[in-house]
């Protein structure tokens, strides 16, 4: 279902006329529901860990605690999926992502004969302890920013930018997900909307095989700012 026929189906069922374009309109109904369906896209990428959207990126080891920035191994990344570091030339894996404190008390050990490797991702960078040698084979999974797609070849956007882009989100999840976020902004219930929205949401997972991401804080929907990220400053588009 493409971003002009979701905008289309949201507007009839919150009783708002169809936008014959979204990209372009100077409407503001449809500026707004452009707005949260690509906020409902990025969401969905926060909420789980989706196959469509899983990834694999390889490296080579440095023999140095920094192994470069993540960005340099894999331009659309957005999140690690969990157990998926492995190193290929030992045929072991590599134990994290490490918290701070996990990380600065592995540090403060002697680590010149462990066998493990254990890994965390701090400012951007992929960091090692012990170092490892170098050009060893790393590889691991992660999760695209890219959840949109323009030329029906796999997701390839960050965002949807033109009426005929498609989501590789379910369209009945995407289209709720608007409805449902348009009735809240406008001070109306939506309570209805986002049941069936959780719901269709359940379904898709199903379908999909993901799971979910930890939220330590609790509560549904769950709210990106409460992830647990790696260390560090990002921006996600």
């Amino acid at each position: 279902m493409s971003l002009l026929t979701i905008v289309q189906n949201a507007a009839d069922e919150v009783g708002v006329a169809q936008p014959s374009s979204v990209i372009g309109s100077t409407d503001p109904t449809s500026i707004q529901m452009l707005a949260l369906c690509n906020r409902h896209g990025r969401h969905l990428v926060e909420r789980y860990d989706w196959s469509i959207l899983t990834k694999e990126a390889t490296f080579s080891t440095l023999a140095a605690e920094s192994q470069g920035t993540v960005l340099a191994k894999a331009a659309d990344f957005h999140h690690y999926i969990n157990d998926t570091m492995y190193n290929r030339t030992t045929n072991r894996n590599i134990l994290g992502p490490y918290t701070a404190a996990q990380w600065q008390r592995e540090k403060a050990n002697s680590l010149a004969s462990n066998i493990d490797t254990y890994f965390r991702i701090r400012g951007g960078l992929i960091i090692f302890i012990p170092n490892p040698t170098a050009s060893q084979t790393v590889a691991f999974e992660y999760a695209t920013n890219r959840w949109a797609d323009t030329t029906g070849g796999g997701a390839n956007k960050a965002s949807m930018t033109i009426d005929t882009d498609v989501a590789e989100f379910d369209e009945e999840l995407m289209t709720l997900g608007v409805i449902w976020r348009f009735l809240k902004a406008k001070g109306l219930d939506y309570s209805e909307p986002f049941r069936d929205h959780e719901l269709a949401l359940q379904r898709a997972l199903a379908r999909d095989g993901g799971k979910p991401r930890l939220n330590l804080a609790g509560g549904v929907p769950i709210d990106p700012t409460n992830m647990n990220f790696p260390d560090g400053s990002w921006s996600f588009t």
